[in-house]
Parts: structure tokens; sequence; C-alpha cells
């Protein structure tokens, strides 16, 4: 296998450019031999859930990922087509030994990749790595070809657990919604859920299409929300609700059409908690965290913790944080306070519905309550892969009398505000936040910012 699909997070690379059919069948034998080691002797029958999204080539390496996991003799819980976090949920409501989702996530329409989880926590770093090196040795036995196939579809079941989550909540709920799978694999089940809401509910770009017709699978991309904020204007919503290609990603558009910073949005989670749950809320942000926005909710009361980017490493925090939520400025939102602690987005955009009827004012106002800032939002820049590993160090040794955080790249903090440069786990690209208190000194780190990136041999 090329071992450039082995990422920090997940197995993710081009389809039959970097990521081959064979490679799933490999890949599924040894994680069956990974569970069954982690199961240990006696385990009974060995259970893996696998589910995939809505690519087009997710159906070939589906097709082989459980070849690979019935030879190591796996009973394979073949849960059908949806978005990864349909998959989590069901993890975490069966209970078996693995997990696999077969998704490319955000990625475009060329990439694909695996998700996978051990005893419900995900398998990522040094240990997934380690997954296709183990030897054959551990699928010998009377495991050898004794595994099977059973399909089961748990939407249904995911669906009623999402709406019983937030319905008491939403009572009286009247707006006008528009959501917007991206036809992606959550299209299909935000069509049951909408169906079941208060409210006006409208699905655009509602069907599942792995070519990703039009658009690109990540909402963050400015130009993938322009029919979002055209419907949003024609139908007089009060928001827009847009998912990546496999659901654990969520940006929300005000009625106007623009889009609430990640952080900000976050923000109103905290807050929403801090007001309901007797001014209380332990959560977890990452290192692109605004620090105005931070540093205003601690003085609310919030006991807020910094860590990696990544939804391993957030999860991996929130174990030590007792019901705990956390936020990530791409659009990953956590709750382990009224759900399984994962990145649900679909839970996430409910959730936040709640927090809107809370609110009882448009979302456009809402920053007003909000201390100035001046922010960039999150900059994804093309970086060859080789180059953007070496970014964050060469910027480094060119910095003086300023602050460095090296907890996930490096972030400065100086006179004007602070600024971050880390590398993408998932794609051949570096990421890029800014932010000040003040536009003279928000230009000011810009203009210093891209002059390092450039020398350091990113385009700008």
């Amino acid at each position: 296998m090329n071992r450039s699909i082995f990422r920090e997070y997940d197995v993710r690379g081009t389809f039959m450019k970097t990521l081959f059919p064979k490679d799933a069948f490999d890949i599924g034998v040894s994680f069956g031999a990974l569970c069954a080691v982690k199961a240990g002797d006696g385990c009974g029958e060995l259970l893996v859930c696998v589910a995939r999204d809505g690519r087009l080539s997710s159906p070939e390496l589906f097709e082989n990922l459980v070849r690979g996991l019935v030879s190591a003799g796996v009973t394979v819980i073949d849960c059908g087509v949806g978005p990864t976090p349909y998959l989590y949920w069901t993890d975490f409501y069966l209970r078996p030994a693995g997990a696999v989702m077969v998704t490319g996530s955000h990625n475009p329409s060329s990439d694909n990749g695996f998700k996978l989880t051990v005893k419900q926590a995900p398998l990522f770093g040094d240990a997934l790595r380690a997954m296709c090196d183990m030897s054959t040795q551990f699928i010998g036995g009377d495991r050898q070809k004794r595994g099977k196939v059973v399909e089961c579809d748990y939407r249904n079941l995911y669906v009623n657990a999402l709406i019983n989550s937030v319905e008491h909540g939403l009572h009286g709920f009247c707006e006008n919604i528009v959501w917007d799978p991206g036809f992606g694999a959550s299209a299909e089940i935000l069509h049951m859920i909408a169906a079941r809401l208060p409210g006006n509910h409208f699905i655009i770009n509602g069907k599942i299409d792995g070519s990703f017709p039009g658009a690109t699978p990540d909402p963050t991309d400015p130009g993938r929300v322009e029919r979002l904020k055209e419907f949003i204007a024609t139908h007089e919503c009060a928001a827009g609700f847009a998912f990546d290609g496999d659901a654990d990603r969520l940006v929300v558009a005000d009625e106007f059409g623009e889009i609430l910073a990640g952080d900000e949005l976050f923000a109103h989670f905290i807050s929403h908690k801090l007001a309901t749950d007797g001014g209380k809320c332990n959560c977890i942000v990452d290192v692109k965290f605004s620090d105005i926005l931070k540093f205003d909710l601690e003085h609310k009361g919030a006991k807020i913790r910094q860590a990696k980017t990544g939804h391993v490493h957030i999860k991996s925090s929130m174990r030590e944080l007792e019901r705990s939520i956390a936020g990530e400025v791409s659009g990953h939102y956590f709750f382990s306070d009224d759900w399984n602690g994962c990145d649900d987005s679909i839970y996430a955009a409910l959730r936040f519905m709640n927090v809107m009827k809370a609110n009882n004012r448009r979302l456009s106002e809402w920053s007003s309550h909000l201390p100035p800032r001046y922010a960039s939002r999150e900059l994804r820049l093309n970086c060859p892969e080789d180059v953007k590993w070496k970014v964050a160090e060469n910027i480094k040794c060119r910095l003086e009398n300023v602050s460095i955080s090296e907890i996930d790249g490096i972030r400065i903090t100086c006179d004007d505000g602070w600024w971050l440069v880390r590398p993408s786990q998932t794609e051949e690209k570096v990421v890029v936040r800014w932010e000040s208190p003040t536009v003279d000194g928000y230009s000011k780190m810009e203009r210093r910012i891209m002059m390092l990136l450039r020398s350091s041999g990113v385009a700008v």
C-alpha cells in the first residue's frame, strides 16, 4: 500500500491513484485481525459495523473491505449508505468490536478512505499505521473463513434518537429552515428528519450523488454555499444548514445568507449551555479558536481547554471532562452531555435550532452581543505533501520576540493578536488563521504572514 494514505486521523487517498480496491481488502483483513486481538479469547462472535457514503468509488471499496473482514472471521453488520454520524451512533448502540466508515469526508469527489473505531474509540496515529503491518498469523485458527455479512438498516432508530434528543426544546418552533446536504450521504436521513420537525423545512441538493454536481463536498468552501444563500433570500429563511460529504461538518448561515464563523457558532452553543445548566460549561476548543471569544466566555464562567485540531484528539480530551461539549473552527461539534460525544453535525444542527428558539432573535443580531474582533476565516492553502510538514518549522526559525505554542503547528501570540500555521492532516494543504482586536493589527499580521508563507514555499 501507498503509505501516504495512512493519515493522522484516518485512511485517505485518491481512488485508483494512491488508494486501490486491493488496499481496501488488505485493510479489512488487518482490521479484522486487530479487532480479534483487542477482543481477546472467548469473545464469541466478532462483530464489525460497516457503512459507506455515496461516492462513486465507495461501493467497490466497501465490497473489498467487507471481503477482507469476512476472510478474517468477522461478522460484518452492513449498515448501508449514510453519513458518518449514523455509523458512530450505530457503533455506540450495538457496541461491536469495531466499526469502519467508507468515506472521503469533505475531500474532492476523486478521494475516498476509511474511518475506523475499535470498541467505540477512534483508531488513529501510530496505532492506525501499525494496523497495516499486522501479520496474518492473527487471522488463523477457528475464525478462518467463518465470517459472514448481515444487512441491517438502523436509520429509523437513529432518526428517532435524534428527534427525541431535541424535541422538548423545539415545541412551538415556527421558523423557515433550509437544509443543504450538498448531494452527500446525509441527504436521505435529512428528508426523514425534516418531515418530523416543527416549522417549515426545505431541502436543496437533496439526493445522494457521488459526483457532487456543480459543487464540492466541503461546505466551508465559499462557492459551495451560493445556492444556499440564494434560497435563504428567496424563501425568507431564518437560517440555513450545510453539511459536508459525510455530515461530520456543519456550516450555518443567517437570514441574510452570511456564514457564521465556526468559533462564533460554537460560542453560541457555550452561551446557551451556561444559561441552561446553572452557569456551568466544560468545553474544549481547537487551536484555531478565537482568543477574544475564549476570554469572554471564560469571564462568563465557561471552563475551556485547548486541544489539537482533529476529531480524534478532541474525543480523547472529552473523555477527561464530564458532560462536556467541544467545537472546531472547521465545523466539527461534539456533545457528550446529551449525545454520544461524536462529531455529529445533524445533531448539532438540531441542537442549534433549540438555541435559536431560546434566543428568540434573528441570527444576524447575535454578533452584536459578542466582543468586537477582526478574524480571518480558516484559510486552507494548497501545499505539496513533502513541503507542508516543513512550513511551520521554517517560519518558527525566523521569528523573534514572540510567544510560540506548538500544540499543533505553531500558534504565535504577539502585540497585534495571534496567528496560526499548521499542516492539514487530511489534504495537501497548509491551514492558516489570524485574529486581532483592531483593523490595523489584523492588516499588519496579514502582510507579515503572507510574506513568511511565500518564502516557505506556499503558493498564497
